[in-house]
C-alpha cells in the first residue's frame, strides 16, 4: 500500500473517512477538491478533476485514485459525465488504479434485492448520469496501464452524514423524541450502509487484484425499515420514535426550507417499495463484513453527542 501515491477526490464525509482510514494504515493520502478548501484539519489541493490536465498533474507517480466526489444531485446530469471524461483524459499512459464510489441509483427500480452483477436500468436522468460514470470508469480497465473497480453502497449513515434519510439530523430528532420526516413509506424494508464500512471496502478492494474490472457491493444492513432503524438508534435514549411520511408534494414543499429533501425527490422510488442490497459475492470473495449495527449506531450517536456538546467557536 505504501509504495503508491493515494489520492482521494472529494472531501465530503466519505472522502474524509477514506483519508482517515488510510492514515490509520500509515499512509499519507493526498486530498483534492475543486475548491481546495481545508476541511476537518486536512490540507486539500485545489483540483478540478473534470479538467484532464489538472488531474493528470496529480498523477505524477504510480497512484491509487479514490473517486469520492459527489456533486449536488441537482447537478449530476452535468457533473458526473464531465468528471468521467476528466478521469478518462487524465489516465492514459499512467500507472493508476481507480476505485469509484457509487450508489444504487443506476439500478433503477428494484423487485427484491440488488445483487452484484445486476445490469443498470436507470429510471431517470440522475440514474443515467450515475450509470455513465460507472461504465466510463470501468471501460478504462485494462487500457493505458489503468485498473478500475466500482464499489457501491446503499443509504448512508454514520458520523458526519448530512445528506441521507438517516442523516445525523434525523438521528438527532429520533433521540430527542421529535418528529422525523422520512421519504416514501417508513415501514418498507430498506438497506443501510455504514460510511466507515464503505470507506473500508474501497480501501480493501483497492489493494486486491481480483477486485479490478468489476462492480462490488459494500456489506450493509438489510431487513429493516426506516422505522426499525430509527427505533434501534433511539433505544438507548428510551425514546418513542415519531415518523412522518413524505410523498412527492410534501417533499417539494419542505424542500423550500431543506434543499436536501429536494435532492431525494428523484430517488423516491427507492423509498416506496421494499428492497435489499446483497453483498454476498463481495463478502465471499474478500472475506469482509459489515460492522454490527449496534456498534455502528453506538459510534454514530456518540459522534453526534460529541458534536452537540462541543463548544461553539468564539465570535
Amino acid at each position: 500500500m505504501n509504495s503508491r501515491k493515494h489520492i482521494v477526490l472529494g472531501t465530503g464525509v466519505l472522502g474524509l473517512t477514506v483519508a482517515r482510514m488510510l492514515a490509520a494504515h500509515g499512509v499519507r493520502p493526498v486530498l483534492a477538491s475543486r475548491s481546495g478548501r481545508r476541511v476537518g484539519g486536512w490540507s486539500v489541493l485545489a483540483c478540478d478533476a473534470g479538467d484532464p490536465a489538472a488531474l493528470a498533474a496529480l498523477l505524477d507517480a504510480p497512484a491509487t485514485l479514490y473517486v469520492c466526489a459527489a456533486p449536488p444531485v441537482s447537478r449530476w446530469d452535468l457533473e458526473f459525465p464531465r468528471l468521467a471524461e476528466g478521469i478518462a483524459g487524465a489516465v492514459p499512459g499512467r500507472n493508476v488504479d481507480i476505485v469509484l464510489a457509487d450508489s444504487v441509483c443506476a439500478y433503477g427500480h428494484c423487485k427484491g434485492s440488488f445483487v452484484e452483477g445486476d445490469p443498470a436500468r436507470p429510471c431517470n436522468s440522475k440514474g443515467r448520469a450515475r450509470m455513465y460514470m460507472a461504465e466510463r470508469v470501468l471501460s478504462l480497465h485494462g487500457r493505458y496501464g489503468v485498473r478500475a473497480t466500482v464499489v457501491r453502497a446503499a443509504t448512508f449513515f454514520g458520523p458526519g452524514v448530512t445528506k441521507s434519510s438517516v442523516s445525523q439530523a434525523a438521528l438527532a430528532g429520533a433521540l430527542a423524541g421529535r418528529i422525523v420526516h422520512v421519504p416514501g413509506d417508513p415501514g418498507m424494508a430498506h438497506a443501510f450502509t455504514y460510511v466507515p464500512d464503505f470507506a473500508g471496502t474501497m480501501i480493501e478492494l483497492g489493494c486486491r487484484d481480483a477486485a479490478f474490472g468489476h462492480c462490488w457491493h459494500t456489506p450493509s444492513h438489510n431487513g429493516r425499515s426506516h422505522l426499525d432503524f430509527l427505533r434501534e438508534a433511539a433505544q438507548p435514549a428510551d425514546q418513542d420514535v415519531r415518523l412522518r411520511a413524505l410523498g412527492p408534494l410534501a417533499m417539494r414543499c419542505l424542500a423550500l426550507f431543506n434543499p436536501a429533501l429536494d435532492e431525494l425527490h428523484d430517488m423516491l422510488h427507492l423509498y416506496e417499495t421494499p428492497w435489499a442490497f446483497s453483498s454476498a459475492l463481495t463478502q465471499r470473495t474478500f472475506g469482509i463484513a459489515s460492522t454490527p449495527l449496534s456498534a455502528a449506531l453506538a459510534r454514530t450517536t456518540y459522534a453526534l453527542r460529541a458534536r452537540q456538546l462541543a463548544p461553539s467557536p468564539s465570535l
